[in-house]
């Protein structure tokens, strides 16, 4: 009962004496090689390290080839949505020149003569964004750009 009592009243040097007492204890474990079991009967543990890596490296390249075809599929789906908007604005285009050429004919009452490979699309300050916005998403990314002066 005094050992307790004295205990009791001596708090902090029975925090103190414990820490101590747990730091050796830590650094005792931290000398073990992680993998490394405690041998029974004198022989050393067979030592499982390569073993542990082989099978880490398995599973990282799993993990690297799922993202990779995941990101392949992001990839080829981002790019079918740019073909798609793409093809989108030229239809839109196209409707407006012709709209456009329509009512010059109407207003003129003539009919003009088609330009050779098309019409040339107006640039719009939309149409500039979204251009550097897909050039962006689809280009190298800028690590792999030299930075220019």
């Amino acid at each position: 009962m005094q050992l307790f009592q004295f205990l009791l009243d001596n708090i902090v040097a029975v925090v103190i004496a414990l820490g101590f007492v747990a730091t050796l204890l830590g650094k005792v474990k931290e000398k073990r090689k992680p993998g490394q079991t405690a041998s029974f009967g004198g022989q050393p543990a067979p030592d499982r390290t390569e073993e542990l890596q082989e099978e880490r490296r398995r599973q990282i390249e799993g993990r690297h080839a799922a993202l990779e075809s995941e990101r392949q599929r992001a990839y080829e789906a981002d790019l079918e949505l740019g073909r798609r908007v793409v093809d989108r604005n030229a239809r839109e285009e196209a409707r407006r020149a012709s709209e456009a050429d329509r009512a010059s004919h109407a207003h003129r009452g003539q009919r003009s003569s088609p330009i050779i490979g098309g019409a040339k699309p107006e640039l719009r300050a939309e149409d500039i964004r979204r251009a550097v916005v897909w050039a962006e998403i689809l280009g190298p990314p800028r690590a792999k750009r030299p930075f220019r002066k």
